[in-house]
């Protein structure tokens, strides 16, 4: 909530957004649409990309992996580059399979609490200075060019939903264009509804922003909130429905656009309701990665 509440002051448009969302989302998905079209997007295109923070989603990547190939889905992959050399050989496997990688940072950003054993997010963008985030990213893109023998050309911020303000944007994309990158997925909702799926930030980078859910179009629908969090609102059979309503919009009213989401492994290993929601997906939309739209984009 408090996140939600500092994009709102960032970015002011971002309430008059959400009063349109409510007023009338199929106009708002048909603006959206449009912005796609002028960017390139003629069709419907889905990613699934799997953020995997903890050991215990290197235990289970490669069997979900093997599960979204059986759909049709060669996830994406952002993995901190402390984890990815922790498990160089199940994510060279990964990669081995077909799956690009995006750099994650180098440091891992979530930590276990001992006395408790829960586990809570560190390592905030928002928190360091510019130096220390362009240090950050450095190591990121050496780590997955020394383990998986080829440099990435796309990122994902660690927690990017508080790193949203336009200065950060423009310095981490300033920082990206530094290392030859072509794109970022970092960005919340909001830009994906008001800029389109894809749009190029100034310096030159293509950013696609990640899809939110049907009910609540400017909040991500995330795997943490549906299937992991404490005291969450939402369960299993939420994340679904959402999923289903936004795949059934988009096929009824024949938009193009790019279906954009996001898991950690570890919390949709065993639950068939992440799956289903992305049979849902494919039955309406072409699956790709980031470096298959840079190919359709014309930014």
């Amino acid at each position: 909530m408090l996140n939600r509440i500092k994009n709102m002051l960032t970015h002011p448009g971002m309430s008059a957004v959400n009063l349109y969302a409510r007023a009338d989302r199929a106009g708002l998905y048909r603006h959206y649409a449009r912005r796609c079209r002028a960017a390139g997007i003629k069709k419907l295109y889905l990613v699934v990309s799997l953020d995997c923070d903890l050991t215990r989603d290197t235990d289970c990547a490669a069997a979900v992996c093997e599960r979204l190939r059986g759909l049709g889905v060669t996830p994406v992959m952002a993995v901190p580059g402390e984890l990815l050399e922790q498990g160089a050989a199940v994510y060279r496997a990964i990669h081995a399979a077909g799956s690009e990688f995006m750099n994650h940072g180098h440091r891992m950003h979530t930590c276990r609490d001992e006395p408790s054993g829960a586990y809570r997010s560190c390592f905030f963008y928002d928190a360091l200075t510019p130096e220390q985030v362009r240090e950050d990213i450095r190591r990121g893109h050496e780590t997955v060019r020394a383990v998986l023998g080829q440099p990435p050309c796309g990122f994902r911020a660690p927690h990017f939903g508080t790193f949203q303000t336009r200065a950060q944007l423009r310095s981490l994309h300033r920082i990206l264009k530094e290392l030859d990158y072509a794109y970022s997925s970092s960005t919340m909702p909001y830009f994906g509804l008001t800029k389109g799926a894809a749009f190029r930030m100034p310096g030159g980078l293509i950013e696609f922003p990640v899809s939110g859910m049907w009910s609540r179009p400017l909040s991500v629908l995330d795997t943490w909130n549906c299937f992991e969090a404490p005291g969450r609102a939402f369960e299993g059979a939420d994340y679904l429905r959402e999923g289903r309503a936004v795949a059934r919009h988009f096929a009824k009213a024949g938009l193009p656009g790019i279906l954009n989401y996001y898991a950690d492994p570890s919390h949709i290993a065993d639950r068939e309701e992440f799956f289903d929601a992305v049979e849902e997906w494919t039955r309406v939309a072409e699956p790709a990665d980031y470096a298959r739209l840079l190919e359709v984009v014309t930014l």
